[in-house]
């Protein structure tokens, strides 16, 4: 008698991306959707600067204030422009918060 056998079925795979096809194209470099979307903050903590949108750095502003204010030490998420990073929020930690401004009433001339 045969013994019963169990068949895996087999899946193509495709061939691995060279580096040439990883590299970003400037169709594949996300646009912002909307005013929202756009960088208006920078965020500077530990020696890393972060640009994120208005909504992120509130968020991130008011997460890091509750847990200084109670004393303790946290991981707090940050969407900004190159991703997403868990930044930890201690009593003892500087953080930034600084609007960016362009412009400041000069004009700018292109000749």
């Amino acid at each position: 008698m045969a013994s019963p056998r169990t068949v895996h079925p087999v899946r193509a795979t495709r061939p691995s991306p060279t580096p040439a096809q990883l590299s970003p194209q400037a169709s594949d470099v996300p646009t912002p959707a909307s005013a929202t979307d756009v960088p208006t903050h920078t965020i500077h903590l530990n020696g890393n600067d972060y640009l994120a949108t208005a909504v992120m750095t509130e968020i991130f502003r008011r997460r890091a204030q509750r847990i200084v204010d109670r004393g303790e030490s946290e991981l707090v998420p940050l969407l900004h422009s190159r991703g997403v990073e868990l930044l930890l929020i201690t009593p003892t930690t500087d953080v930034a918060v600084v609007p960016i401004e362009i412009g400041g009433g000069a004009t700018l001339r292109l000749t």
